[in-house]
């Protein structure tokens, strides 16, 4: 058990911080976060050392968030074409604004797509690897790298726009 308090002490504000970016709503990613950690626990048997703790945690995640999605729409008919836009560009400005005290990268952020705004999210500021970022989304090393990439020249662009803006 104490094993289990050390990764939460370890992961949980990363990991809270992912799902804030997934949710765009704090108080639903804390319910998620403890969902997460008591699906590590049910599921402690079944991983087997292939992957690092921590992407393992972020897949976790990823999927309860995942399922959450699924059940709250279900009772609901909204469009499929929604999907992308899950999480309120407001409250991940703040989220990033708080950790990054930058108003412009933050909204740049916030145009990105959802996969995209993840990948830099969980590569720039949770430190994880290409190969752990493509693990989490069941793709490649390279894919993540392109994506990455590819998010990074919207980024530019979109900052750029920002400053030829400025009287």
């Amino acid at each position: 058990m104490e094993d289990f308090e050390e990764l939460y002490r370890q992961y949980a504000k990363r990991l809270f911080r992912y799902l804030v970016c997934l949710s765009g709503d704090r108080q639903l990613a804390e319910e998620l976060l403890q969902e997460t950690f008591y699906q590590a626990i049910d599921s402690i048997f079944r991983f087997k050392g292939n992957s690092k703790v921590s992407t393992w945690l972020y897949q976790i995640a990823k999927n309860v968030y995942l399922k959450h999605v699924s059940k709250s729409r279900k009772g609901r008919m909204t469009s499929l074409d929604d999907l992308e836009n899950v999480a309120s560009p407001e409250l991940l400005e703040a989220a990033i604004l708080e950790a990054e005290q930058n108003s412009n990268l933050a909204a740049a952020l916030s145009k990105l797509s959802t996969p995209s705004r993840e990948i830099i999210y969980l590569h720039v500021f949770n430190e994880l690897s290409f190969k752990e970022v493509g693990e989490l989304f069941s793709r490649s090393e390279g894919w993540a790298r392109t994506t990455f990439y590819r998010a990074k020249l919207q980024l530019r662009a979109f900052l750029s726009d920002d400053l030829s803006e400025v009287p």
